[in-house]
């Protein structure tokens, strides 16, 4: 498997190496394909019957990048995707269909000062997909088994900054903020939806050796205020994400691969009843999530096989059981086998599979409720199959 370098990994600019003054361009695209049965319809409640789902999803991307002058690398990118998700729900079914969101991008960075290189992206969202109908609501399925739990949004406009850090041949630093507006948009059951923007700020570093490749990433995010019709709504709470990638090439042919992430969210501010002010939940309604990617695989002269183990682990939140505000304990693994083959040197295929198990923790009868409010354990089982395509030119 071929080492990527770390400035992209660490910006998420990409460097074209074409010569000067000339273009290149590349075009991917999916079939993405997901089936599962719980013992719980979603979201689950607590007279939920069995419940199942399948989500057929065709995310496309076309990216252009150019070097100028030998210093500035400059990248274009479109983003969207066709999705088709159906789901049953306590022996009620639903079904939707048609286009999510388009994003555009832009980002460019100068590679002529030795000691950093700056780079600056913008970026935007378009609303083409469906946020407000009833079948949009009633097929959002869990994220964590679907690629596409919800279809559309409003108009959203970012922009973000930083610089690259070379601080020894093979040791490289990341430093970026950002800053995104986040437009209003109808939504099913609550009306329209003005979300709060949000901010970013990330610390990066990464080492790239002869067989050891590591990438070590630290980010905060904060979110302004929510509004529903107007009114006060929410505000999420800050979000803080550490990631570790590690990869190993054993030898020319076996690599070994290790994505692991932690996130925390703080305390959100809410509206109680009878109040026109957000103020502080009482205890926090955020879980903490621990999840785990890896891969073993073995290239061949145009082919890279291997199997794939994944590990998720949501803690439960900090309110008590018999509260309404609980969220239980969520585990989920999965397995499964990667492949790539290329075709010629610029047509390449890609295939996965992967079988998900996934498990919630049940809890007790609600006080505000009474008898008969507990969520019993739900088990998921799930499939993920993903069939796709890259052609640069």
């Amino acid at each position: 498997m071929g080492r990527q370098a770390l400035a992209d990994d660490l910006s998420a600019i990409a460097v074209t190496d074409e010569a000067s003054g000339q273009w290149a361009a590349s075009f991917s695209s999916q079939v993405q394909y997901y089936s599962w049965e719980s013992t719980s319809g979603y979201p689950a409640a607590p007279a939920s019957t069995d419940g199942s789902g399948s989500q057929v999803y065709v995310p496309i991307a076309l990216q252009l990048s150019h070097q100028a002058a030998d210093v500035f690398n400059i990248e274009l990118q479109i983003r969207s995707g066709y999705v088709y998700s159906r789901q049953s729900n306590n022996g009620v079914s639903s079904s939707t269909k048609g286009t999510t969101d388009t994003s555009l991008s832009t980002s460019l960075s100068y590679t002529g000062f030795s000691s950093f290189q700056p780079f600056l992206s913008l970026s935007t969202n378009l609303p083409t997909g469906d946020s407000s109908s009833s079948s949009a609501a009633n097929t959002s399925s869990d994220s964590d088994i679907v690629a596409a739990d919800t279809y559309g949004e409003g108009f959203n406009g970012g922009a973000s900054v930083g610089a690259n850090i070379p601080l020894t041949e093979n040791l490289l630093a990341s430093l970026g903020i950002g800053y995104t507006y986040r437009g209003s948009y109808d939504r099913a059951t609550l009306g329209n939806l003005d979300p709060g923007d949000t901010y970013s700020v990330n610390i990066g570093i990464g080492y790239e050796g002869d067989s050891l490749t590591t990438q070590a990433q630290l980010s905060y995010t904060g979110e302004t205020e929510t509004t529903v019709n107007g009114a006060p709504y929410y505000q999420s709470g800050g979000t803080i994400v550490s990631t570790l990638a590690l990869s190993y090439a054993w030898d020319d042919a076996i690599a070994s691969r290790l994505n692991a992430s932690f996130s925390h969210i703080e305390k959100n501010r809410i509206l109680p009843v009878g109040t026109t002010s957000l103020v502080s939940e009482a205890f926090n309604s955020n879980s903490n999530v621990i999840q785990l990617d890896s891969n073993v695989t073995y290239s061949g002269e145009n082919y890279i096989i291997g199997p794939t183990l994944g590990f998720l682990y949501r803690d439960h939140n900090a309110w008590s059981p018999t509260d309404l505000q609980f969220l239980s304990a969520k585990t989920k693994w999965s397995v499964g086998v990667t492949g790539q083959y290329a075709l010629n040197p610029a047509l390449s295929l890609s295939l996965d599979v992967a079988r998900i198990w996934m498990k919630q923790d049940q809890t007790p009868d609600k006080t505000l409720l009474g008898p008969g409010s507990a969520i019993p354990e739900i088990d998921t089982d799930a499939w993920q199959a993903t069939i796709g395509t890259s052609w640069q030119f």
